[in-house]
């Protein structure tokens, strides 16, 4: 297990927690931004970029168990929140912008099908 926190932590020096962390913000912004028009449920994290992080709660109704399976059917990781919270986290060194344009996408047609 040590060579594996040894290359992980050579990578975030390498390419540095500042820039790892600007990335983040700039992807959970990206899917924010994607979701803004989004009418079956709501962004309940901070829009403005000095207010949130990386993580990004999504209310989403009723059938917001019914959502994230479907989400992790779909091979996205995500959180439920009990009542009606899913949760996601964008990571500057591992996801892309496909990544985020692929959740949002899929979030808005599986939950369109669920008539959340």
């Amino acid at each position: 297990a040590l060579p594996y926190l040894k290359a992980s932590l050579e990578t975030f020096d390498h390419i540095g927690f500042s820039k790892i962390s600007a990335k983040s913000q700039l992807l959970s912004t990206f899917v924010m931004e994607l979701l803004k028009d989004w009418t079956e449920g709501e962004i309940v994290t901070p829009t403005s970029p000095e207010r949130h992080g990386a993580m990004i709660s999504i209310k989403c109704g009723t059938k917001s168990n019914l959502l994230h399976q479907a989400l992790q059917d779909a091979g996205f990781v995500v959180d439920y929140r009990s009542p009606d919270i899913i949760r996601l986290s964008t990571h500057g060194l591992y996801n892309t912008f496909d990544d985020c344009y692929r959740f949002a996408r899929t979030l808005k047609s599986v939950s369109g099908s669920l008539s959340i």
